[in-house]
C-alpha cells in the first residue's frame, strides 16, 4: 500500500475522552470493547467503521470512551509489519492491530517466513 500514498483514501479518525485521537482506514482493526465490562474476554478486534460513540477502545491505561467519530479523506496509507508475534501496536497510546480485515492469519504468515 505505500505505492498508493499519493491517492486520496478515506479515514476514520476516532477522539476518546481523555484526549486522545487515532486515524485509520475504515477496515483497519483496533481493540474495541463496551465501557465498564470488567471481563478480558469483552475486549475484541473491531474495524475501525464499525466504532460507535460511547463504546471504549483499549488504552495502554485502560478503557478510554469514543466521544467522537468523523469520516475523512486524506493521504497516506501504511501497513506497519514489527518483530512482535502478537501483531498488536500502540499508537497514541491506544492498543491497535497491525493489520485491517483478518488479524490471525496475516500475523501467522509474517512470523512463519
Amino acid at each position: 500500500p505505500h505505492l498508493k500514498n499519493d491517492v486520496r483514501s478515506v479515514f476514520i479518525e476516532i477522539k476518546t475522552a481523555s484526549g486522545r485521537g487515532l486515524t485509520l482506514t475504515p477496515d483497519h482493526l483496533i481493540m474495541a470493547m463496551p465501557c465498564g465490562e470488567e471481563s478480558p474476554d469483552a475486549r475484541a478486534l473491531k474495524r475501525a467503521r464499525d466504532i460507535v460513540v460511547g463504546e471504549c477502545v483499549v488504552s495502554v491505561s485502560g478503557e478510554d470512551e469514543v466521544v467522537s467519530l468523523a469520516k475523512t479523506q486524506g493521504h497516506g496509507v501504511y501497513s506497519v509489519v514489527t518483530a512482535e508475534r502478537s501483531g498488536y501496536i500502540v499508537v497514541n497510546q491506544i492498543v491497535s492491530s497491525s493489520f485491517a480485515f483478518y488479524h490471525e492469519l496475516p500475523n501467522h504468515y509474517y512470523h512463519f517466513h
